[in-house]
């Protein structure tokens, strides 16, 4: 399977030269982590491997992640309820103990495999955000938080075409809410 990331997000070429240690980033396998998270040791790949952060991602996801309060305060000030959330210190999957707060909404829980589905996810996570603009500031406001993006994936057959965008109003409606997009793109053999 060939992999292909595409993010915006205008730190991302830090996280991969290793510049910006303690700030959020988006990786190569399509999750957001702290780089303090980063295993020094690089995949096969020669992208960086994710340590295990507690969190499975479904295939289109609302992330908010570190920041010190406790996550019921992003519930609270965002009025959506999330699929998961972790705090800090408690333990994960490994064992170890989780090095950040986070906050997830998963909206589409299995693969996206074309980009209509890729598109009426996007509509109904867009749907979560329009009308809360204020909600998000308030949230960077008063939590904080390091990263606030929406990631997901897209499987495609290898030998497909498949395009994905973002209209003006959906690309509006991401910056006046602080929201990064990122998108990990799998090829199938």
């Amino acid at each position: 399977m060939n992999h292909l990331s595409a993010f915006v997000n205008p730190r991302l070429h830090d996280a991969f030269s290793g510049e910006a240690s303690g700030q959020t980033y988006a990786s190569g396998q399509g999750r957001f982590f702290e780089a303090a998270d980063i295993d020094p040791a690089r995949s096969s790949s020669g992208l960086f491997r994710m340590l295990d952060c507690g969190h499975s991602p479904r295939m289109l996801t609302l992330a908010i992640t570190g920041f010190e309060a406790d996550p019921n305060r992003v519930t609270d000030i965002l009025g959506i309820e999330p699929t998961s959330t972790g705090r800090k210190d408690e333990p994960l999957q490994s064992g170890r103990p989780r090095t950040f707060n986070g906050w997830w909404k998963d909206i589409e829980p299995g693969r996206l495999v074309d980009a209509r589905q890729h598109a009426d996810a996007m509509v109904r996570i867009l749907d979560q955000l329009r009308g809360r603009e204020s909600h998000f500031a308030r949230l960077r406001k008063e939590i904080q938080p390091r990263n606030v993006s929406i990631y997901g994936g897209l499987y495609i057959e290898a030998d497909r075409q498949c395009g994905v965008f973002l209209d003006p109003d959906q690309m509006r409606l991401l910056a006046d809410c602080g929201v990064e997009w990122g998108l990990d793109v799998f090829a199938e053999r």
